[in-house]
């Protein structure tokens, strides 16, 4: 793919601004202020996951407990408490295994059923942001790390055996982590630009954007489209991109800053979760509002799709929501951990 850099800008404004991230003080002052941000006593719930069946889920808030509930009924299935922060949560493709991430940059998998620890990796050399399965079972990514540059990256792992496969290492900070359904692709939000990678061998793709800070993104089903949140100026977008024709499909700009986007595997819905806790739900080939559900817990930190119905939220005061996307209603608020 070509023209790869600030593409993006030139689709949404007509002048750039000028300023990079030097790879010096200002990157490890970001760095160092992001691990403060993490430190805070509200225990935000920065990562949410469900299991690919849609029948269980969990938020991460940075405490030493993690809470496995079922979606439909919110009953607890399983509470895992360890000696460090936990950060990331993430379930294998069969909903047997929980995959825990931790501040210290350590991951832990974990049988659901029997509740116990089935193997320890020290992975990234600070705290993961974000962890994700493969669909077809093959491949672990976990993405994360600050202040210890050696340890800052990606790594991707055999989910079978849990060996390292290969390490992706570069002085960004990792936010967020999608793999395309068919499992070739994986793109990895920074705040230095989004990257796209071949899922087997690592291979950088594409970059996007390279100047700007991006955090929850997603792609559709068949790696056609991705989505992600993007600030320029002091603006807040949502932004749906095809990634083969370069075309911004919808680029809608929010009167609030946006904590995350995502859209629907189909590609027919784009949910948008904002700092006031709202989530709308927009029809794509209308573009137009469906619903707008209101939720517990304040700014939106993360959010993930649940199965065909249900949309998974975390947010900055302690708080998972589920809303039922066919409604727009919450069924279902309570603290993270």
């Amino acid at each position: 793919m070509k023209n790869k850099y600030l593409l993006l800008i030139i689709f949404l404004m007509s002048t750039t601004v000028n300023h990079s991230f030097a790879l010096d003080k200002k990157i490890a002052k970001e760095i160092e202020e992001q691990a403060k941000y993490i430190h805070s006593d509200v225990n935000p719930v920065f990562n949410v996951s469900c299991s690919m069946d849609g029948k269980i889920y969990s938020g991460a808030n940075e405490t030493k407990t993690i809470t496995i509930r079922d979606t439909e009924s919110g009953k607890i299935i399983r509470k895992i408490t360890r000696n460090s922060n936990i950060r990331a949560i993430e379930f294998d493709p069969s909903s047997k295994l929980a995959i825990i991430g931790f501040f210290n940059g350590d991951i832990e998998v974990w049988s659901i059923d029997s509740g116990k620890l089935l193997k320890e990796i020290n992975s990234l050399g600070g705290p993961i942001s974000d962890i994700e399965y493969s669909s077809d079972g093959k491949y672990l990514v976990v993405a994360g790390g600050t202040g210890n540059y050696s340890g800052v990256g990606i790594k991707v792992y055999d989910a079978k055996s849990f060996k390292e496969k290969y390490f992706i290492n570069k002085v960004a900070t990792y936010d967020s982590i999608s793999i395309d359904h068919d499992s070739n692709i994986f793109a990895v939000s920074t705040w230095s630009g989004i990257f796209i990678y071949e899922l087997s061998s690592g291979s950088l793709i594409d970059k996007l954007g390279d100047e700007y800070s991006y955090f929850d993104i997603s792609l559709s089903n068949n790696a056609e489209v991705i989505t992600f949140n993007q600030f320029i100026k002091s603006k807040s977008y949502a932004v749906v991109l095809n990634l083969k024709s370069r075309k911004v499909l919808l680029s809608l700009k929010t009167g609030i800053a946006v904590g995350g986007v995502i859209i629907s595997n189909d590609g027919s819905m784009l949910f948008v979760g904002g700092d006031d806790g709202v989530v709308g739900i927009l029809d794509m080939e209308s573009r137009s509002w469906l619903s707008h559900a209101t939720t517990k817990g304040g700014t939106i930190k993360s959010m993930r799709l649940c199965g065909n119905r249900h949309l998974i939220t975390g947010h900055w005061h302690n708080s998972v929501n589920v809303i039922d996307i066919f409604n727009g209603k919450v069924i279902r608020s309570h603290s993270g951990g």
